[in-house]
């Protein structure tokens, strides 16, 4: 299937603020769209609706997605996504059912702390490999591009790709940077 017939029934940010950008999913289809993750465990923090989900399905084995309110809706949306599984529960403060993953959609809390928190956590996880992180609202929110531009000072991760959006183009709102990126977790030899 191809990007343009999954994005038919999903509604672009313009239309529901509280979703990525139909770009933002162009993008990360088309980096992500490649046999060498096919066979890869997405997890998702912060999956709200489930409308970024959908897309993910189509690249990967297998997609977790984690929300703290209305799971039943994202769960109906992808009902027909047999690879697709949601837990509702706040990821903060809760013990969570998994401790595999590749790649991780960090969009959960939009805050400082909580970014870095999903970072770590995800950096935590077992993977088969180096591990991808998929951020949203880099270019939005101060709060969120400080902490990954943080995370790669620090030489936890490094920038591969900016998605979406960016600071020239007419958005929902005024963009400091590209509306999300994708990295790649740093593996450093001491």
């Amino acid at each position: 299937m191809n990007i343009h017939d999954i994005l038919k029934n999903i509604p672009d940010k313009f239309q529901h603020s509280t979703t990525t950008s139909h770009k933002f999913k162009i993008d990360l289809f088309e980096f992500f769209n490649k046999e060498e993750f096919k066979n890869k465990e997405c997890v998702e923090w912060g999956s709200n609706l489930g409308y970024t989900t959908r897309v993910l399905s189509f690249l990967f084995k297998n997609v977790t997605g984690f929300n703290k309110f209305e799971v039943d809706k994202a769960e109906a949306f992808n009902a027909d996504r047999p690879n697709v599984k949601y837990y509702g529960q706040d990821i903060y403060n809760t013990t969570l059912p998994i401790n595999q993953g590749d790649i991780f959609l960090v969009d959960a809390e939009h805050t400082y702390h909580a970014v870095i928190e999903d970072t770590s956590r995800s950096l935590e996880f077992k993977s088969n490999g180096k591990k991808y992180f998929i951020y949203d609202d880099y270019g939005a929110y101060p709060d969120i591009k400080k902490a990954i531009d943080d995370l790669i000072e620090y030489n936890k991760i490094e920038i591969i790709k900016k998605i979406g959006y960016s600071p020239e183009e007419n958005f929902t709102r005024t963009l400091y940077d590209y509306e999300g990126v994708i990295c790649m977790e740093k593996w450093t030899n001491l």
